[in-house]
């Protein structure tokens, strides 16, 4: 869980609030400047990030949105559904895609 969270937190630099606001700042490594997280569960939402060339990629609740790496982007999560978390499935984290 350590690890997972490290990613998450660390090098996607995802951060949620009570509130429900998102910030993503990722800090690819310089070893692998392209990296892709999918189906962070985050207040019933998935969030998928991939970072390419200086650029990134957030898609939460159905919308696409963009940034350049250095600069956070910060938006408001609102649940999809009323359904449960599935928090058994899997996180897939793909470094050098």
């Amino acid at each position: 869980v350590c690890g997972a969270q490290s990613i998450i937190f660390g090098m996607f630099g995802i951060q949620v609030e009570a509130e429900g606001t998102l910030t993503v700042n990722p800090h690819p490594p310089s070893s692998s400047p392209e990296i892709s997280i999918e189906g962070v569960l985050l207040r019933n939402v998935s969030v998928d990030v991939k970072v390419r060339d200086g650029q990134y990629e957030v898609r939460a609740g159905g919308r696409v949105y963009q940034g350049k790496v250095g600069e956070p982007l910060t938006l408001t999560l609102k649940e999809e559904d009323s359904s449960p978390s599935k928090l058994d499935e899997p996180v897939e984290v793909l470094a050098g895609v």
